[in-house]
């Protein structure tokens, strides 16, 4: 129970502060990688009607995480915001 209401908080506070960019996939509600396909299926078709060319570039992240400091993620962390409990 206190991880849920802590989720909720965290979930409401990001909202709130749109502290992620709106093509932002991972991690939410009601976003999924199928969002995400067909909003550059859309780039893509819309680039073609303009005659523009499209590319993509595909990284997999999956062990990204691992190499990240938690000096800094803690420090940005506390630039967006999050104090006291949640970021000791």
């Amino acid at each position: 129970m206190i991880f849920e209401n802590l989720h909720y908080g965290i979930k409401a506070f990001i909202d709130k502060n749109k502290l992620l960019y709106s093509s932002q996939y991972g991690f939410r509600e009601s976003h999924s990688t199928e969002h995400a396909v067909l909003d550059f299926v859309e780039d893509i078709l819309s680039n073609m009607d303009k005659r523009y060319f499209s590319c993509g570039f595909f990284i997999d992240l999956k062990k990204a995480f691992d190499t990240v400091s938690h000096e800094i993620s803690l420090d940005k962390l506390n630039f967006y915001g999050f104090r006291g409990l949640i970021n000791d």
